[in-house]
């Protein structure tokens, strides 16, 4: 009996030492286990490393060179001057005729001054290359040859290679100074190597020997010749006198300004009269108006400023275009004809 209560005893003591802190305990923070192998290396390989970059040296005249200067000029906050002597950057160019501009170049160019009588007459034509699409919102620049009947010396290489299978027009072309003339086993000798190619600038050819001429084209490239170029045709005569003495100009886009474009060509020399540099001056600016995409508006203008200038004076004249440019007649509505439509309305209208 006394043992038995001295075992309760001892087990009532344990009990009473006993603490449920010492039993278990809770963690309420989060558990930060070691990374798997490779995934520290992984994460520092996808953040990007900013490598700085050494600039090298560019001297001063090379970002000069660099600097863009748009030759598009904007006149409509500008006013026209009141007196003879000005600052022409803060007014607007005067307009000249056509005539009044070629006697200034004149004068400039007498034997007291430049001394230059025979010197280039030269133009500049500013168009707007807008077409008003979605799809093609600017025109692609382009180059043509415009043949005009006062032909002068231009003073450039424009040599001609020719094929053609007729012996009488080749005689006429080699007679023009064609430099190499040829036909079916022209062609033949070039391909095969007995016939060397000269420098040449174009090649034209009748369509006639235009499947043959396509052997040989891995030579000729992008001069191939094209109904696009006007150097594939029939009268191959016309072509050559075109090449050889017409007036080439070439109209470039503005790298920055998309909707400007300009080209700068001769149109004759000191030495021709007036009628006849502003007979090509015309001719050039016809090819060039024909040039309009038909999404434009009728009565806006495409070609927006021309100027005249002769090298070496700086000085640009602005010319007056309602005498230089032919605009497009406007429709004229007949009124009895008119009267005659409404007349025909109104019928079928009482018939329904």
């Amino acid at each position: 009996m006394f043992a038995f209560r001295g075992l309760i005893s001892s087990l009532s003591a344990s009990i009473n030492v006993f603490s449920i802190s010492e039993s278990a305990s809770f963690h309420t923070a989060s558990v930060f286990y070691a990374a798997r192998k490779g995934t520290r290396a992984r994460k520092e390989a996808k953040k990007t490393r900013v490598e700085i970059k050494k600039v090298a040296w560019t001297p001063d005249s090379k970002k000069k060179k660099d600097i863009h200067v748009s030759r598009k000029v904007d006149e409509s906050n500008l006013e026209y001057p009141e007196d003879d002597v000005f600052m022409q950057k803060d007014y607007k160019l005067r307009i000249f005729q056509f005539q009044e501009a070629l006697a200034g170049i004149r004068e400039t160019h007498h034997p007291t001054m430049y001394n230059l009588p025979n010197a280039f007459v030269g133009a500049t034509v500013e168009i707007s290359t807008t077409t008003h699409q979605k799809k093609v919102k600017y025109i692609d620049p382009w180059t043509h040859i415009v043949e005009v009947e006062n032909t002068f010396d231009h003073g450039e290489d424009r040599s001609i290679i020719a094929f053609c299978k007729e012996h009488e027009i080749a005689a006429q072309l080699q007679d023009m100074g064609v430099a190499l003339v040829g036909d079916v086993s022209t062609i033949k000798g070039i391909e095969r190597g007995l016939v060397t190619l000269p420098t040449f600038e174009y090649v034209i050819c009748n369509p006639k020997i235009l499947a043959d001429l396509m052997h040989i084209r891995g030579l000729l490239k992008k001069k191939i010749p094209a109904l696009k170029n006007n150097t594939l045709g029939v009268d191959l005569v016309g072509i050559t006198k075109r090449l050889q003495s017409g007036i080439k100009y070439s109209m470039k886009k503005d790298t920055k300004d998309q909707d400007f474009g300009y080209a700068d060509f001769i149109i004759g020399r000191l030495n021709m009269s007036t009628e006849q540099l502003e007979n090509n001056l015309k001719r050039v600016l016809q090819d060039i108006n024909s040039m309009k995409p038909n999404s434009k508006p009728h009565d806006e203008d495409f070609i927006t400023r021309i100027l005249l200038w002769s090298d070496p004076s700086p000085e640009k004249m602005k010319l007056d275009m309602d005498n230089l440019i032919e605009k497009p007649k406007a429709k004229v509505v007949d009124d009895e004809s008119d009267g005659e439509e409404e007349e025909q309305v109104a019928a079928k209208a009482e018939g329904a």
